[in-house]
C-alpha cells in the first residue's frame, strides 16, 4: 500500500506498506518530525516499560531504553554492538560496556576514582611505566617469581625471603633479568638480583 498526495498531475508518495518474508514494514519518503514535548515510543519486552526517545527542554536528544541500550553500526547483515548500557550492573558492579577503541583526540580523561585492567582488579598501568606501585605493597608469598616492577610485601615464611616481614622493590632491568631491594621492620635493607638465569645471594647493605 502507498500513501500519498497530489501535487498537480504527480502522485507523491509517503508512505510505504509492505509485507515480506521478514514480516510487515513501513517506508517513508520524507522527513519524520516528532514534534517538541512529544515521544517516539518503541514497545519493550515489557508493554508497561516501553524505549522512549524526545527531545529535553534543554535541547537534549533523550533516548532511554526499557533495560538499557546498544548503540553501534551495521556491517553487512551483522549488528556491531560498540556502547551497551545496562539497567542493571553485573556482578563488579558496571552497567557501561565499550567494546571498541576510543580515541580522546588530545582532551582530558577527568574524574577518574580507579581504572582497572580487568573487570574489577589490576590497577592500570602503562607497559612503559615501573609497574604495579600501589598504594598499599601487594602481599606475596614468593619472592622467586618475576613479578611485574613494583612494591609488594611479604611475611614469615615466603619463599626466597631474606627476613620474617618486609616489603620489596621489584625492578626488571630486562625481560629476563631482576634486582630485589628488600626493607625489612629491623630497619635491615637487603638486594639481590636474578642474572643470567640464577638468583644471587641476599647481601644486607
Amino acid at each position: 500500500m502507498l500513501l500519498g498526495y497530489k501535487a498537480g498531475n504527480d502522485k507523491i508518495g509517503v508512505f510505504e506498506i509492505n509485507e515480506n518474508s521478514n514480516g510487515n514494514f513501513v517506508k517513508t519518503y520524507v522527513d519524520f518530525i516528532v514534534s517538541r514535548g512529544c515521544n517516539l515510543i518503541f514497545n519493550s519486552n515489557d508493554e508497561k516499560h516501553p524505549h522512549i526517545m524526545y527531545n529535553s527542554t534543554t535541547g537534549h536528544l533523550c533516548e532511554y531504553g526499557d533495560n538499557g541500550i546498544a548503540l553501534g553500526y551495521r556491517s553487512g547483515t551483522e549488528n556491531v554492538n560498540v556502547i551497551q548500557i545496562n539497567e542493571n550492573a553485573n556482578q563488579y558492579g558496571s552497567q557501561v560496556f565499550i567494546n571498541k577503541q576510543v580515541s580522546l583526540t588530545d582532551n582530558n580523561l577527568t574524574s577518574v576514582n580507579e581504572i582497572y585492567r580487568y573487570a574489577n582488579s589490576g590497577r592500570y598501568y602503562h607497559p612503559g611505566w615501573c609497574g604495579s606501585i600501589e598504594s598499599t605493597a601487594k602481599r606475596i608469598s614468593n619472592l622467586n617469581v618475576f613479578y611485574d616492577s613494583g612494591w609488594y610485601a611479604y611475611s614469615a615464611g615466603s619463599n626466597g625471603a631474606p627476613s620474617n616481614y618486609g616489603v620489596i622493590l621489584h625492578l626488571k632491568w630486562g625481560e629476563t633479568d631482576f634486582v630485589q631491594i628488600a626493607f625489612d621492620f629491623a630497619n635491615t635493607m637487603y638486594q639481590r638480583a636474578w642474572v643470567n638465569g640464577t638468583w644471587t645471594n641476599w647481601t644486607q647493605r
